[in-house]
């Protein structure tokens, strides 16, 4: 129930998917970071969603953080290739 797409390589207004869609899935590159994601959502007005960085999934040092958006862009993460969820509280979840 998430839109799916890829910033890797790529531009895509983003944006206009989180404000649009309950869930949104991301996948990163260096350019396109998840640091840069927080940038755009915090410079949006979207700073308070909800985003969920997940690097080098399903390896044993796998990690998985949760934040908002504005909380991210004080921290520090060597995170190059990473898939980014962001959660949009203000739209209904779906029964």
């Amino acid at each position: 129930d998430a839109w799916i797409g890829s910033i890797h390589g790529r531009q895509t207004d983003f944006i206009e998917k989180v404000r649009t869609n309950r869930k949104v899935f991301l996948l990163t590159d260096a350019q396109n970071s998840w640091k840069q994601i927080a940038i755009n959502l915090s410079n949006n007005q979207c700073g308070e969603y909800t985003m969920y960085l997940g690097n080098r999934l399903s390896y044993p040092d796998e990690i998985i953080i949760k934040s908002t958006a504005h909380e991210l862009l004080t921290q520090q993460y060597n995170f190059t290739l990473c898939v980014v969820i962001i959660i949009n509280e203000n739209i209904p979840q779906h029964e």
